[in-house]
């Protein structure tokens, strides 16, 4: 396939510009250039506008009234019509179909258009929830990393914000990192009663058309979290080894100071154990009193996977005087500990919140929210491999949930439960008798996303093989595990009555179990109707009830 160069001039005179994506064309590259400098740039499967995915609305204001030289590089074909591909608007256009389409999940969040990730910046600011996310605007797949955003006043109903927060610049596309509220203007940023709503995100340099190195950086908002300025005096913290990333900032104030934990790098050979690799990795734990400038004051080895790390205190079985740390890496695993502003203490082995072996269950690089107006540590992750074939979007997020430390024969371990805020989405409420919990009018439900409460009897082992919309859940009562595909957890169920709390959606099945301490976000997409759950080999349906949740976009 012939390559070729093209530069082209854009006068920006309207806001929104749209290019028709399709997945699986030809991809270019296309760099933006003010007077100033790098703008942006972004590389885009480029479809025609007669035969396209989606088009992709981006919005151009920040540059509204400039001059652009553009730069496109890729197949020869697609470098020539690029300009002609263009739409510009006064607003986002293609979007009527937006929460209306077949595949699109009725309780998770997910973008409007393009691929998502991880969750960023989640904070309580100004009566409202902030969820910031990694997101490609220009495709289905992942790429040309940006910070969406979405609020919500209830943790449920998330509104998208039209315009992407952050943006890729000189200093690179914008990975993921977090939020906090400077409550006292100790950075100078704020104005006079408003304290500024602070972002910090790596930026990934080595992507960049003139690969630097990768830092962190701030951005800050004045108005609420409607627009954003990039810090550009400095990085927040310069290069420190390899793709050290995602930064997570919070307030200290036993020791007086902001707190940022980042990742740095492997720090050993993969190590294997019977379930599960685990690779050494470093984090590093730095202070600051202004949020410009940053020590790092101690390392953590921590020997597992991961990436995307939090801190935070937890209440041991909700008692404040006996306060725990729980250091969290993206992959699901955590230490607990102790922690006094400088340095994390592990009192053991890492854990895991998501049960699970080798093929872990979906859920990836959660995050917990920031300040958060009635004391609960609520975190939201990302449902890893919730694909959605032929839609405008790709992937989604977790439900939030509740977390608690409780104390367990083996030690204290974290445990997880929807957020209350779910039962607003309450519609039909059926309970299903004994002996028809298989039975056909169980098979006849259509609700696309439900909420089932059931109890399972396993004192003489035995299977229950759930189908769920067309995807089977073994309850292994005789093996004692749970299997999904190719992922089975080990031990997830007891000898015994046990209860399940499981939410189901079009793009996934996420199972609560054990008061909390069994927590299984899996993601997959419907393939038929109905619900079933059949009993074999001495195990029992004991009691259904569940509930038809309505969309969270109507």
């Amino acid at each position: 396939m012939n390559e070729e160069k093209r530069t082209d001039r854009w006068t920006v005179t309207k806001p929104w510009l749209h290019l028709p994506v399709k997945t699986g064309a030809p991809k270019i590259r296309a760099i933006l250039r003010s007077v100033e400098g790098l703008a942006t740039y972004f590389d885009v499967e480029l479809g025609e506008t007669s035969d396209c995915d989606f088009m992709a609305p981006y919005a151009m204001a920040r540059w509204l009234g400039q001059e652009l030289t553009v730069e496109v590089s890729g197949p020869a074909d697609a470098v020539r019509r690029f300009s002609e591909a263009a739409l510009w608007s006064d607003r986002p256009e293609g979007l009527a179909s937006a929460y209306t389409e077949p595949l699109r999940p009725l309780i998770h969040f997910t973008a409007r258009r393009g691929w998502l990730n991880d969750p960023n910046g989640c904070v309580f600011y100004e009566g409202k929830y902030h969820l910031f996310f990694q997101h490609n605007p220009w495709g289905w797949n992942w790429g040309n990393m940006h910070w969406g955003h979405a609020v919500s006043e209830d943790l449920i109903h998330w509104r998208e914000a039209d315009e992407d927060a952050l943006w890729p610049d000189e200093h690179g596309t914008i990975f993921s990192g977090s939020a906090v509220v400077d409550w006292k203007n100790t950075s100078g940023l704020g104005t006079a009663g408003r304290p500024p709503l602070v972002l910090f995100y790596t930026a990934f340099g080595e992507g960049a058309p003139q690969p630097v190195p990768v830092t962190q950086r701030a951005a800050w908002s004045a108005d609420g979290g409607r627009t954003f300025q990039k810090y550009t005096a400095a990085p927040a913290v310069g290069h420190i080894e390899g793709h050290n990333r995602d930064p997570k900032v919070f307030w200290h104030e036993p020791s007086r100071a902001w707190i940022m934990v980042i990742y740095v790098a492997e720090a050993g050979p993969q190590r294997h154990d019977p379930l599960i690799n685990r690779t050494p990795q470093r984090y590093a734990i730095l202070r600051s009193k202004n949020l410009l400038s940053w020590e790092r004051v101690s390392d953590l080895i921590v020997p597992c996977n991961g990436e995307c790390p939090d801190l935070f205190p937890m209440a041991l079985d909700e008692d404040p005087a006996r306060e725990r740390w729980v250091f969290w890496t993206a992959s699901g695993q955590y230490l607990v500990g102790d922690f006094d502003g400088w340095r994390f203490v592990a009192h053991g082995d890492p854990l895991e919140l998501y049960m699970g072996g080798r093929e872990r269950a979906s859920g990836y690089a959660a995050q917990t929210f920031n300040d958060m107006p009635d004391g609960r540590r609520v975190q939201i992750p990302w449902l890893q491999g919730s694909e959605f074939p032929g839609m405008p979007f790709n992937q989604q997020m977790g439900i939030p949930v509740e977390l608690a430390l409780r104390s367990t024969a083996a030690g204290p371990r974290l445990a997880a439960r929807p957020v209350r805020e779910i039962e607003r989405l309450y519609e039909r409420h059926r309970t299903g008798p004994l002996e028809g919990a298989g039975s056909e009018w169980l098979r006849q439900v259509r609700g696309d996303a439900l909420r089932l409460r059931v109890r399972f009897d396993f004192t003489n082992g035995g299977v229950i093989r759930a189908i769920f919309h067309g995807r089977e859940v073994v309850f292994d009562g005789t093996a004692r595990e749970i299997r999904y595909r190719s992922w089975m957890a080990p031990e997830a169920i007891v000898r015994g009555p046990q209860e399940f709390d499981i939410l189901v959606d079009r793009g996934s099945i996420e199972i609560f179990g054990q008061d909390g301490l069994l927590y299984l976000p899996l993601a997959g997409l419907r393939a038929a109707e109905g619900i079933s759950l059949p009993a074999e080999g001495g195990a029992r349906v004991v009691s259904l009830d569940f509930w038809e949740l309505r969309s969270v976009w109507r």
